[in-house]
Order: structure tokens, then sequence, then C-alpha cells
């Protein structure tokens, strides 16, 4: 049974995959969903057992369609601000049975904070974060796939700052 962490964003995306998985592969896993900030939905997934309503329009064979899926395939939702929870994520980044961590952020989430230190619990960046887990992951010699899947416009305004934060956090995973 594999385990994932997951950021809000690609709930209608990966977690639909990993849902279909389930259904018609038999892969038989559940996923970890991880709050971006502090005043994330962490308490409302959790209280409907993790279980959206995921609506699905389109176009499949030329035709329109609208289904709704109920998606099943979340376990537990958690907040890295509460104590409790960040040390949750933490035991999850070394399980045996984390097979994939896939990030999600956009641009105003790949910011450098030089107060980022890596014995924060948790930092305060979303980049440290990711270092940290996957630093601890590397600690214990466990291989995952992580598959950063950002959102990310650079642009010449903003250029200086993405390439400031990703030497940034590269600096930050090289110090844990």
């Amino acid at each position: 049974m594999g385990k994932e962490i997951f950021s809000n964003f690609l709930r209608a995306f990966v977690d639909y995959f990993f849902d279909c998985a389930n259904e018609r592969a038999d892969w038989n896993g559940k996923i970890a969903l991880v709050t971006p900030t502090a005043h994330g939905r962490a308490g409302v997934f959790n209280e409907q057992d993790c279980l959206y309503t995921l609506y699905l329009r389109g176009n499949e064979n030329g035709q329109a369609v609208s289904r709704k899926r109920i998606i099943s395939v979340a376990d537990a939702c958690y907040n890295p601000y509460v104590p409790e929870d960040w040390k949750k994520i933490k035991e999850i980044a070394v399980s045996d049975d984390l097979e994939y961590m896939i990030s999600n952020t956009t641009e105003a989430g790949i910011t450098y904070d030089p107060s980022c230190l890596p014995d924060d619990e948790p930092p305060a960046s979303f980049p440290a974060k990711v270092a940290v887990l996957l630093h601890e992951r590397f600690l214990i010699n466990r291989g995952s796939s992580s598959f950063p899947a950002n959102l990310l416009m650079i642009t010449e305004k903003n250029s200086g700052t993405m390439s400031c934060s990703m030497h940034a956090t590269g600096v930050l995973a090289k110090s844990l």
C-alpha cells in the first residue's frame, strides 16, 4: 500500500488518478493531504473522512460530459503548522510505505525566507518544508519519487527572485 504527501491544488488531478488506480488497477493505496497554509482546511477534510466530490466536465470522444465522482483515496489531511501534524508528516516522509511525494505551489509560495533554519518545526517557507522532508528521507536511505508540480510563471520581473529562492532552497538542503 502506497502513501503520498499532496498539496491542496492537486486534489482534482493527482488524487483522481490514484483514486482510479485503486478502482481499476488494484493499486490499493492511500494519500495524505497536507494543507499549504496555517489556516488550511485539514479539520474540514478530516471531519468528512477525507471524502470529497470531484466534478468532471469537458469533452470525451467528441461528446460533452459532466460527471461527479466521490474521491476516496485520501486517509488523512494534515496541517504542518500544528506540531502533532508536522511530526506525523515527517513520519510519513520516512515511511517504507511512501512511494511518491507530489508538491505544488505558485511563485508566491517559492519565496526565499532567510529566517528558515533546518531545525524549525516546521520551517516557515514551502521550499524549506520540502527540503526538510526530502532530507529526512535521504538520511535513512529510502528512495521515493518526488514530483514538484509547481505553477510558476517566470518573468523579467520575478526571475531574480525565483533564481535566488531556488538557490537558497538548495543551500538549505545542503545545510541539513
